[in-house]
């Protein structure tokens, strides 16, 4: 089954709702983050490029997109359980990761970013949209780490 292209009113509630999280990204970073690392240059080029480039090809184009096939061949799902199922369980599976390399507090903040980047897959089908969102995202939080760690910043 091939994704219907969203009409102009639909992609503009989109980029709103994906600029409304930028503020939840900045608040969480600036909360939970912990002091930005020496290798500030490192650091950008895996939460901004890396990072999001890998995750989201493993992700949406794997595991999202792997558990949804596997819901519609099922047959037993109702027409929309499968999109449902598979956003939300790859990103409780984002979460888990996350938690594992970085702790539990880290992976329970990237599974609201998670269920809409997922729900924007599904409905768009395209992976760089993806891919941007997750680096404004990984922006964002690292704004507010920088923000709320007053040792990171120049005086």
């Amino acid at each position: 089954m091939t994704a219907q292209r969203p009409s102009r009113s639909a992609s503009f509630r989109d980029l709103v709702f994906c600029l409304a999280l930028a503020p939840l990204g900045f608040a969480w970073g600036a909360c939970f983050g912990a002091a930005l690392p020496d290798g500030l240059v490192r650091t950008l080029v895996l939460a901004l490029l890396a990072y999001p480039i890998l995750e989201e090809i493993v992700f949406r184009r794997g595991v999202q997109s792997g558990l949804r096939t596997c819901a519609e061949s099922c047959g037993a799902c109702p027409p929309q359980w499968p999109a449902t199922l598979s956003v939300t369980a790859t990103a409780l599976a984002f979460g888990a990761l996350h938690a594992a390399a970085r702790g539990p507090l880290v992976g329970a903040t990237v599974i609201v970013p998670a269920l809409a980047i997922g729900a924007l897959y599904e409905r768009h089908r395209s992976l760089a949209l993806c891919i941007v969102v997750h680096a404004g995202w990984n922006a964002a939080y690292l704004g507010g780490a920088w923000w709320g760690d007053p040792g990171s910043r120049v005086r």
